[in-house]
């Protein structure tokens, strides 16, 4: 985000731009991370999702939107340990009992 600040000659206007520009940031302005539109994960299923952090694994997501009565979580690691989250992919698990279309953001 840029302010202009070129014009601005005392700490009260200064005050006043920089208010009015960080109350305008989003969530990703905020936090190093990425976000997934309308993904749909059916019940009981769990899905990759490509990691778009190149130098991080984010720990920790929030459903910004949701469509479908379900539990979207991150699913226990399995015996092989291929659903566990790294630099690559990503993984939800639906634990609900039908199909949800989700928004989600993940957060480094």
């Amino acid at each position: 985000m840029k302010f202009a600040l070129d014009m601005i000659t005392d700490l009260k206007e200064l005050v006043n731009e920089l208010t009015t520009g960080l109350n305008r940031l989003s969530l990703s302005d905020n936090f190093a991370g990425f976000e997934k539109k309308d993904l749909s994960i059916n019940a009981g299923e769990t899905v990759r999702i490509h990691n778009e952090l190149r130098d991080a694994i984010p720990n920790k997501f929030i459903v910004v939107k949701q469509q479908g009565n379900g539990l979207v979580t991150i699913p226990s690691a399995n015996k092989d340990k291929t659903n566990v989250w790294d630099q690559k992919a990503l993984f939800l698990k639906n634990n609900g009992t039908e199909t949800v279309k989700i928004t989600v953001v993940f957060m480094r």
